[in-house]
Formats: structure tokens, C-alpha cells, sequence
């Protein structure tokens, strides 16, 4: 990170104080991530943070779930787009994969034991803190399971499970995300041309027969 100061108040300080965090795991990675050390990159005291996160843990839980929210932002906004429901539901996965090329430490942290083990120390048990991951992510596909669910009602696809379609489309794009970040494999065509082919393969299957 640059050290670069940016205004701010106490109605952004919050804001400020993540968006930093994420340059500084995006730089050196969650070992680099200090609340002193981000109290000073962000410019202010070294103790700032201290009045938002209790601890490095609340920090990197707080991140993760900035970082599911933003995700959730950038889905919703993409299936507003004008069409019928393939046109949408693609405009959808592309916002998720390109939200892991564009920010793939944070994707690699939201889906990490990592994010658990600190959601945990700072929320106590298990169950909560998988819990938390899980419903974060959750919203994140909300979107896509009110357009299968308005396209279930308008009888373009079958009366199945909307969540079993929803979680098969995540399947799949978090699967191509994956893909595209590594670097063991040569994918045989584009990131846009598996994602729009495996999408039609999975609604041709819940289309209901002429």
C-alpha cells in the first residue's frame, strides 16, 4: 500500500478502516493485517480502530462479511439487466466470477477456514460461526433465487426446489472462479462461454416439456 492519506469523518472512519484492511491483505496477506499497523496506513491513531473491532479476529470476521455484501451488491445490480431469465441469471454469475478475478484475496478468504477460525474466536461457538459464513453467503444468491422462483411462478421452469437451482448455479460459477484463478489447468474456452454454456445445460434441465 502506498501510505496515501484519505479524508475522512467519523461517519466513514468504519469504511476507511476496511477498505484499508483489504489492501493489506491484498498486499502481504492476512500476516501483514494489524489494527495498529492499520490504524497507521489508514492514517489515523493506532488505536482508532480499537473503537470499531475489539481484536484482529473481529477485523478479519468484519471483512468477510463487508466482503460477502459487496459480492451481493454487485450480483443484485447485475441481475437488474433488462431480458429474459438466461440474459439475467448470466449477467449474475459473471458478476460473481468477475468479482473473484478482480478480488481474489478476498474471495479466497470468504471461503477459507481462516475466515471461520477468526469469526469463531470472536463469536464464540461453532455453530454461530459457521452459521454466519453461511447465511452471509446466502445473501449473496438471494437474487437468484427470487428470479428462479418468479420464473418457477410464470411456469418457464419446473416446480422444483428453487434453492436446489439456486445452489447449482453457485456450484457451477464458484467451480469456473476457481478455475480461472489457478493456475494447474487450461480451461478449453472462455471464462463468458463455460459460463453461459453450463447455465443454459442447467435451465434446458428445469424447463418444463412443451
Amino acid at each position: 500500500m502506498t501510505g496515501v492519506r484519505i479524508p475522512y469523518s467519523t461517519t466513514n472512519l468504519e469504511s476507511l478502516l476496511l477498505a484499508t484492511a483489504e489492501g493489506l491483505i491484498a498486499d502481504g496477506g492476512l500476516s501483514a493485517l494489524s489494527l495498529r499497523e492499520l490504524g497507521r496506513e489508514a492514517g489515523v491513531s493506532r488505536t482508532a480502530p480499537y473503537h470499531y473491532f475489539a481484536d484482529k479476529a473481529a477485523l478479519v470476521s468484519k471483512v468477510g462479511a463487508s466482503s460477502f455484501a459487496r459480492l451481493a451488491d454487485q450480483i443484485d445490480a447485475a441481475l437488474v439487466t433488462a431480458g429474459d431469465l438466461e440474459t439475467r441469471c448470466l449477467a449474475g454469475l459473471r458478476a460473481y466470477v468477475g468479482f473473484a478475478l478482480d478480488e481474489p484475496h478476498l474471495f479466497r478468504l470468504m471461503f477459507s477456514d481462516v475466515l471461520i477460525r477468526h469469526t469463531l474466536m470472536h463469536d464464540a461457538t461453532m455453530a454461530t460461526a459457521v452459521a454466519f459464513r453461511n447465511d452471509s453467503a446466502m445473501r449473496a444468491f438471494r437474487g437468484f433465487a427470487e428470479a428462479i422462483s418468479a420464473a418457477q411462478a410464470a411456469h418457464e421452469l419446473a416446480a422444483e426446489d428453487p434453492m436446489l437451482i439456486v445452489q447449482m448455479l453457485w456450484a457451477y460459477a464458484h467451480g469456473v472462479a476457481e478455475l480461472a484463478l489457478g493456475d494447474k489447468i487450461t480451461l478449453v474456452g472462455s471464462v463468458d462461454d463455460l459460463l453461459e454454456s453450463g447455465l443454459k445445460a442447467l435451465l434446458d434441465r428445469y424447463r418444463p416439456a412443451d
